[in-house]
């Protein structure tokens, strides 16, 4: 799902041409937001990557049941991967990823999932929702661009400090996750990360997720 306020009938036109030429079962502009509904992850994430290059947006991949229904002239979609999404998208763009999927994402994509690379950016705690760790998935071909891939030659050598750096942080030692944050500053997450828990203390009931709340607090 991504934001189609500012999209012309041209990119909205092309959107919808990659969408169907990579297996896209529903295309559909809700609330001024382009959503589609692929047959297999795999599809979902190839289509990603040429729909982000159209748009320059966020794009936010999540896998689960979802229900569609028309009435009185509106498509309506529900389910909890629909509310995921709606959570998320505020602070998608925090973390300096072109696009974020969900760890249930990540799953679905199954086996197939060596032609990317799936980097762990974050765990959030959503509102009546399931603690949810973040990915961003990159393709590990150099066919996209020579920036794309100097971008993935930077992630894969500060990848291991940033997993490292995510595991204090998980298990409450900040201090130490702040200053291997700082060591990552390539990865763009990182400096999230380190801006996030500069100068502050862990909680005294951390578990391990950061409460959406107090990321939307910090988004502003």
């Amino acid at each position: 799902m991504t934001s189609a306020e500012n999209l012309s009938g041209d990119q909205l036109a092309d959107l919808k041409a990659v969408c169907h030429r990579c297996g896209c079962k529903q295309v559909a502009v809700i609330d001024q937001r382009l959503l589609a509904v692929f047959p297999n992850a795999l599809s979902a994430l190839d289509a990603a990557t040429d729909i982000q290059v159209i748009i320059q947006q966020v794009l936010i991949l999540d896998a689960g049941k979802m229900t569609c229904a028309a009435d009185e002239g509106w498509l309506v979609l529900s389910g909890e991967a629909v509310n995921r999404i709606g959570l998320l998208a505020p602070v998608a763009s925090l973390y300096g990823s072109d696009i974020i999927c969900t760890d249930s994402f990540r799953k679905a994509v199954g086996a197939r999932r060596a032609r990317y690379l799936f980097l762990e950016l974050d765990t959030l705690e959503l509102k009546d929702l399931e603690q949810q760790r973040l990915f961003w998935p990159i393709q590990k071909t150099g066919k996209r661009s020579k920036q794309g891939s100097k971008q993935q030659y930077d992630i894969e050598n500060q990848q291991s400090v940033y997993q490292n750096a995510l595991q204090h942080y998980y298990a409450g030692d900040w201090p130490t996750a702040y200053d291997e944050f700082l060591k990552c500053g390539k990865i763009p997450a990182a400096r999230h990360m380190a801006a996030r828990l500069r100068g502050r203390i862990c909680p005294k009931h951390w578990q391990g997720a950061f409460s959406l709340t107090d990321s939307l607090s910090q988004s502003g």
